[in-house]
């Protein structure tokens, strides 16, 4: 744990290979990522910007969601190795226990924790879409995971799938 933000074991990170979109529209995977590389990034009506709590966060949610693409900055990047991989739709998406999804569940766009997702709950794809979540899976194996920091909407696209950067500490982390 550092900077007050939390994962499970280090931070709210994605899996090394993970693919991440540039604002110019080109795909870079995760580990290749460096401080001051611009993301796309999304302007997701009604969602805080400067809220970055975990209560907020995991409290927020919309009935109809309205996002545009804008930019945002890397501020910080760290790996950590990790044991305990949630891997969402057979290896579609995979994270550590406490990264940030946004998924539509019970009728409303949110953003849940790796270990708050349900199977039937479904990933939010950059162009609103989204995909039925039907697999779950923890994989108790030890992969490289990469904790992003982007600013300013805090949100970026992972493997195709909107996701959250690191959240402010409200409890402590969990391990699979």
């Amino acid at each position: 744990m550092e900077n007050g933000f939390q994962c499970s074991s280090e931070g709210t990170c994605l899996v090394a290979g993970t693919m991440v979109k540039m604002a110019d529209g080109t795909e870079k995977m995760i580990e290749h990522l460096v401080v001051g590389d611009e993301l796309e990034s999304y302007d997701i009506a009604t969602l805080d910007k400067d809220n970055e709590s975990l209560e907020y966060v995991k409290n927020w949610n919309v009935a109809e969601l309205q996002h545009a693409p804008v930019t945002a900055k890397i501020k910080s990047i760290e790996e950590f190795p990790v044991v305990g991989i949630y891997d969402f739709n057979s290896g579609a998406l995979q994270s550590t226990a406490d990264h940030a999804h946004f998924v539509y569940s019970d009728g409303a766009y949110r953003f849940k924790q790796s270990r708050d997702v349900a199977v039937g709950d479904a990933l939010v794809k950059v162009d609103g879409t989204t995909e039925e979540i039907t697999s779950i899976e923890v994989l108790m194996i030890k992969r490289p995971v990469y904790k992003i920091d982007v600013e300013e909407y805090d949100v970026y696209c992972g493997n195709g799938y909107i996701t959250h950067n690191p959240i402010i500490k409200g409890d402590q982390p969990v391990i699979p």
